[in-house]
């Protein structure tokens, strides 16, 4: 019987099984569960559980976090060339430094991912892979002025230029005399998704307070094992990319394409958990879920700002954990998926409006068995746009995630001061959570791209339709929304109406010229060689992704990773792209390239 077997098993009678991080096999039982078989049988195979369950092995990228390592190395697409990020700070009266330490070594042992970083396998496919190294620690730092401490924020955020350094998060404690301490957080998106974001935080928090929080049963990897994709869902997405709508047609300060590394900024603000205990309980007497009210307003919000009553495509964030495990939502690593979303942006009423976004809501929730990204890049190729951002617009949801009810970002006794999110080719990600009862809503945005009052101003009629929708008794005969924005100039760039690519097609050849230049782009001191194999030049699994962005924009549409992987040298890739396409490298030459990246690996963890 095979450790997943017995894991199966022994979830059926209500065991379950956890190992506490130091190769401990632990378990509870419902009385009478377990019998002397089944307790032989864990006994015999109790190593073999124990390294199943503590997920010390590669974990494979999901598309999501492919995305992110093409968006972080290619600054020439649309608001790519920066790292996925999140950062949050937290202050609290007197933290102890030595117990969050003590935390962060327990909550590493226990999860896995948290000691992972980025690096390449023998075929140079990205995955995250366990370090042998210390621990990680917390950084502690004596700040003299209020100003010091602020800049914290600007040098954590700019720091992370490596996607293969380890951790891929980054913690420090700050102490000012006179104030809280300052707890800053700063997580790699491809590491974390925000719901596994919020529970990092909560258990550090719990730990550091003597918690001791059971491990859950199953693990990163356990679960990525799980994920199945859709044909039928893929074919039901292909079917519908001529009826997407475009993105909200937002007037912009400069063209998409034009901004290089971003510089992101957030609006924030609260409904009071009086008004959002009445909006909530008012959608769900309609029907109405709360995500679907609040993607409503967003929506409507949008459509008045574009000045346009078209439908508009949002990027809908999803965090479904596969399999039914009664632990999966406590697994740390990262699960999301986009889907686009297709809303109106106003109806007769109301309430009408709400029954379209979540009828639209539920379609794309239910057709999730696929990537999200591929169909968005299938889309911008679609519209003849290869490299442009087909949805930047983003709703982001973290209502009613986990078993026990919504994760809370901000633990008990924290207080938040300052929090912001960045990810390659979003313009404006509109995030909701509860906090204390109360509902939080943030635009996190590329700075460089918004007027800063009209930004401003539409940010303040969202919030303020939220709190007559939570005033209102009869959202029937409630008004239309409506405010003001500043005017934007006639010929202003649009965020939705962008132009098609004039790229050359991908059917046309790139010729060994041109995939060498490609290669010098990705590989300091490239000699020009046409023979050598990609990892004898320097290359490594993640040059390998910036290689695949490079010849994308050469060719003028996205090139399979299998290209670099299966042709080694600018020859046998000049080979592949010809209008007549030989057949891929000989087995002996992939083996030998195969070798070189396993070679590599070893001194340059991928």
């Amino acid at each position: 019987m095979t450790p997943q077997t017995l894991i199966e098993t022994c979830l059926a009678r209500g065991i379950r099984l956890w190992t506490d991080g130091t190769g401990a096999l632990r378990f509870s039982a419902l009385p009478g569960a377990m019998d002397n078989p089944l307790k032989a049988q864990l006994s015999e195979n109790r190593s073999a559980l124990a390294a199943h369950l503590s997920g010390r092995t590669d974990l494979p990228l999901n598309a999501l976090q492919r995305a992110y390592l093409a968006g972080q190395a290619a600054e020439d697409l649309d608001l790519g060339g920066i790292a996925p990020l999140y950062y949050l700070e937290l202050a609290g009266e007197r933290l102890d430094a030595d117990r969050l330490d003590a935390a962060l070594a327990e909550m590493t042992a226990v999860h896995a991912v948290l000691g992972m970083s980025l690096a390449g396998t023998a075929d140079g496919s990205p995955v995250l892979r366990p370090v042998e190294g210390p621990v990680p620690r917390i950084a502690r730092i004596a700040c003299a002025t209020p100003a010091e401490r602020a800049a914290l924020q600007a040098r954590m955020m700019e720091g992370p230029q490596d996607p293969e350094r380890f951790p891929l998060f980054d913690l420090r404690l700050s102490r000012l005399a006179g104030t809280p301490d300052h707890l800053h957080i700063l997580i790699d998106l491809t590491l974390l998704d925000a719901h596994s974001g919020a529970l990092f935080i909560s258990e550090l928090l719990a730990r550091s307070r003597g918690a001791e929080p059971r491990p859950p049963a199953v693990t990163a990897a356990g679960l990525r094992v799980l994920e199945k994709e859709s044909a039928d869902d893929r074919a039901w997405w292909h079917a519908r990319l001529a009826d997407l709508p475009e993105a909200p047609a937002l007037p912009l300060k400069q063209p998409l394409h034009e901004l290089r590394r971003p510089r992101f900024a957030r609006v924030e603000g609260i409904l009071s958990a009086p008004g959002w205990q009445t909006l909530r309980d008012r959608a769900q007497e309609h029907g109405i879920t709360p995500s679907a009210c609040l993607g409503t307003v967003l929506a409507e919000t949008l459509g008045i700002w574009a000045g346009s009553g078209e439908d508009c495509l949002l990027s809908l964030t999803l965090f479904q954990r596969p399999g039914t495990h009664p632990d999966r939502d406590a697994v740390l690593g990262d699960f999301t998926n986009l889907l686009p979303l297709a809303c109106p942006v106003r109806a007769e009423t109301p309430l009408a409006h709400m029954r379209q976004v979540q009828e639209r809501l539920w379609q794309a929730a239910a057709h999730a068995g696929c990537s999200g990204t591929e169909i968005l890049a299938a889309l911008a190729r679609h519209r003849n746009r290869p490299g442009r951002a087909a949805a930047p617009v983003v709703f982001t949801s973290l209502l009613g995630r986990g078993s026990a009810g919504p994760v809370s970002l901000i633990p008990e006794g924290m207080t938040q001061c300052a929090a912001l999110s960045q990810t390659p080719q979003v313009a404006l990600d509109c995030q909701v959570h509860e906090d204390r009862g109360a509902l939080r809503i943030s635009w996190d945005h590329a700075a460089d791209l918004f007027d800063t009052n009209g930004l401003a101003e539409a940010f303040s009629a969202h919030l303020g339709r939220l709190e007559a929708l939570a005033a209102a008794p009869d959202w029937t005969a409630l008004p239309p929304a409506s405010f003001r924005t500043p005017a934007a100039a006639p010929d202003a760039p649009r965020l939705g109406r962008m132009p098609a690519a004039t790229r050359p097609a991908f059917e046309a050849a790139l010729d060994a010229g041109r995939i060498a230049e490609c290669w010098a782009e990705v590989l300091p001191g490239f000699d020009g060689r046409r023979d050598i194999g990609f990892f004898e030049a320097g290359g490594s699994s993640l040059l390998a992704v910036r290689l695949q962005a490079a010849l994308s924009r050469a060719a003028g549409r996205d090139v399979p990773i299998h290209i670099v992987f299966d042709h080694p040298t600018v020859l046998a890739q000049a080979a592949a792209f010809s209008p007549k396409p030989q057949p891929p490298a000989r087995a002996a030459s992939r083996r030998r390239f195969r070798q070189m990246a396993q070679s590599r690996g070893s001194t340059t963890r991928g």
